[in-house]
């Protein structure tokens, strides 16, 4: 399939690359970005309006929070985070995408978790930042998204 071509180009890059697709595959936008994000202009984000969207993550970490906002802001069919050996894939459930104060409220429900699961000695400050490296997929399965993962 022509979108892990294009995927399998960024998976390994330093910096960020985002990649806006239509419904057909189509490319509609490459964006080069920096380490940890990809800014696009206004026009950029009009054009963006229910596309597939693939990026790549250096930091090797699964979807973060801002990318489920993102998704929200910007209707996407499906949001893919590309890293070395996998693909990760969510697309909404029937309900569409929530909201950004439904994100941020489970994020902080499960950041409090994490740091109260550290203070009682229940988990290693290298487990927390494992689930925090994974707060983005952990809300995705919360709001009961479709998750896949592609091995690469």
């Amino acid at each position: 399939e022509f979108i892990l071509t294009l995927e399998q180009q960024i998976k390994d890059l330093t910096f960020e690359v985002g990649i806006a697709l239509d419904e057909e595959k189509n490319v509609k936008i490459v964006k080069e970005g920096v380490l940890n994000k990809v800014v696009f202009s206004e026009e950029e984000r009009k054009s963006i309006l229910a596309s597939i969207l693939t990026h790549n993550h250096p930091s090797q970490t699964p979807h973060s929070e801002i990318d489920l906002v993102f998704a929200y802001e910007h209707d996407l069919k499906e949001i893919r985070v590309v890293i070395s050996e996998k693909i990760y894939v969510i697309k909404p459930n029937s309900e569409g995408w929530k909201s950004p104060v439904e994100v941020g409220r489970l994020f902080n429900e499960i950041w409090v978790e994490i740091v109260n699961s550290v203070q009682k000695g229940l988990i290693s400050h290298e487990q927390a930042l494992e689930k925090r490296n994974h707060i983005g997929l952990t809300i995705a399965q919360k709001l009961n998204y479709q998750i896949q993962i592609i091995e690469i």
